[in-house]
């Protein structure tokens, strides 16, 4: 079961809280995306919301195998971003108030990980449609000191984490 809670707006509008927790993988100096079921024209990094009695740890984990279908065991590095947004479900109409939190994450064998599609930093930046994601992107690549798009395009990338 979902951590999710509610509470009421100064408009008296019951608002779904929750969080989000999303793996920032870089291998070979690109970044892991994929589609998942629920914006499957779009692409975005694995991650959702924890599960009661997780950890951070077992969060990231069992959402990179829902969203990927690799069993992978993730060395959990730094969060790297963090945005609290509030929108309304286009779905179900319901107001929601949740905060994506990124952390840096490296598989324990690259192996596990061959199969999946990673992308140049500048495409990821450019690709993912939220703007969350796109300010993950930039946080990332400030993390590793590269600047934004455009910025120091000759720089190397570190292979993995």
């Amino acid at each position: 079961m979902d951590i999710i809670s509610y509470y009421t707006n100064a408009d008296g509008e019951e608002v779904k809280k929750s969080d989000s927790f999303k793996v920032l993988m870089l291998v070979g100096g690109k970044l892991l995306l994929i589609h998942n079921e629920l914006t499957p024209d779009r692409l975005t990094m694995p991650g959702g919301r924890a599960h009661v009695g997780e950890t951070l740890q077992q969060t990231l984990e069992r959402e990179f195998f829902e969203e990927t279908g690799v069993p992978a065991a993730l060395h959990v590095g730094a969060l790297v971003y963090e945005q609290r947004h509030v929108f309304r479900s286009p779905v179900t109409e319901v107001l929601c108030d949740m905060t994506n939190h990124y952390y840096t994450c490296a598989p324990a064998d690259y192996a596990a990980v061959r199969g999946l599609h990673f992308y140049d930093l500048d495409v990821a930046e450019s690709t993912v449609s939220y703007i969350h994601e796109k300010g993950a992107v930039r946080a990332l690549r400030d993390s590793l000191g590269m600047g934004h798009i455009g910025d120091h395009a000759s720089t190397p990338i570190p292979v993995g984490l």
